[in-house]
């Protein structure tokens, strides 16, 4: 009988480390694709720099201002950087982590006080229409 209970035992636990590493696969994989998406942004992103550049050169050289044309380009890459903070947003996500919004270091996403700083943090629900704490910009360590 006890052998009978050790082998259910290993059998358990090795099923649940298998489920386990499916997972983690799966997260993985996720993030793979939200950060190729990410790129895709931001080198459209870099595109809109190049245009503006343009834009401002051949305004200087021809002596006519644009101010509406790199208005609209300034525009668009609001909009990019918005749709970066999104991404980013479910990448946290899917890592089941946060920024304290105080200091912003990453911390687990059911921390209650940040660690580093012992500011208290807003519960985030960890499904995909989790609200995150204040900021999650430019963050190339995702």
């Amino acid at each position: 009988m006890a052998f009978k209970d050790s082998f259910s035992k290993i059998t358990k636990s090795l099923s649940d480390g298998a489920s386990n590493v499916v997972q983690k696969s799966n997260d993985l994989i996720e993030i793979s694709k939200l950060n190729a998406e990410i790129d895709i942004i931001e080198k459209k992103k870099e595109i809109i720099y190049l245009g503006i550049g343009k834009l401002v050169y051949n305004s200087y050289i021809t002596k006519v201002e644009l101010k509406e044309e790199i208005k609209n380009k300034c525009d668009d890459l609001i909009e990019y950087d918005e749709e970066i903070k999104k991404i980013r947003e479910q990448i946290f996500n899917v890592k089941k982590i946060k920024k304290c919004s105080n200091c912003g270091i990453k911390i687990d996403i059911d921390t209650s006080f940040c660690p580093n700083c012992g500011n208290k943090q807003e519960l985030v629900k960890s499904n995909n229409s989790a609200e995150f704490s204040d900021s999650i910009e430019d963050d190339d360590t995702l």
